[in-house]
This record gives C-alpha cells, sequence and structure tokens, in this order.
C-alpha cells in the first residue's frame, strides 16, 4: 500500500478481530511502533 502524504510503499497488515480484541492490539502495536496508525471502522 501506497503512503498517502509520501506515495512510498508501506508495509500494512489487515486483521479481523471481534470489538473486544481490538484495545489489546491497539495496545500491542503501541509498544512496537508508537506513531502506527491503527484504524478500526
Amino acid at each position: 500500500m501506497r503512503g498517502g502524504y509520501t506515495g512510498k510503499e508501506r508495509p500494512v497488515i489487515l486483521l479481523i478481530m471481534s470489538k473486544n480484541e481490538i484495545s489489546l492490539v491497539k495496545t500491542i502495536v503501541h509498544e512496537y511502533d508508537p506513531n502506527g496508525l491503527i484504524g478500526d471502522g
């Protein structure tokens, strides 16, 4: 996937999960990359 601002290729991980799991995944992602973007829409 290309970044919207830079147009550079960026790695993307798509997950399917329950609403109960979203907060745990956000916590884990933030530990590895504080600037990581998580969309839950």
